[in-house]
């Protein structure tokens, strides 16, 4: 895949087919045996009859429910924004990291170790920020 900026309507459609894909699998292992109470029948029944007709392609659906895939759309992107926010605050500044987030203060130390180093200038800071990109965006970078 070709590298691009974020896109809501990418990450939105994206969060549809994971619906699509969750509720179908939800109806197919909920098959509901012959002899279970009718009201349980009549339930998935429902579920999937309600379910049915937004098992289409995002750009059919009707605007106000590619809303809710937005609104999940969101809630990623919240959360990488957090990533970006986290790699440009801690970014040339080991020394703030190490005093905010003191979970990674022996990371730190170790890569400074590994370095050659404990205080980080030039190279080794160009170093050290390229471990904070791979921290910040780990899972990302898989």
């Amino acid at each position: 895949m070709k590298p691009q900026p974020l896109n809501l309507e990418e990450l939105a459609e994206l969060e549809h087919k994971q619906w699509v894909y969750w509720s179908k699998s939800i109806i197919k292992q909920c098959l509901v045996p012959q002899n279970a109470p009718s009201e349980c029948q009549e339930k998935l029944k429902e579920k999937r009859e309600r379910w049915k007709k937004f098992w289409i392609p995002y750009s059919k659906l009707e605007e106000n429910v590619k809303e809710y895939d937005r609104k999940w759309a969101k809630k990623v992107l919240q959360h990488l924004k957090s990533a970006c926010e986290f790699w440009l605050r801690y970014k040339d500044n080991p020394e703030l990291l190490g005093r905010e987030h003191f979970e990674y203060y022996d990371m730190i130390v170790s890569e400074a170790e590994k370095m050659g180093v404990l205080d980080f200038e030039n190279e080794k800071l160009k170093l050290y920020n390229e471990w904070l990109f791979k921290l910040a965006f780990k899972d990302v970078m898989e």
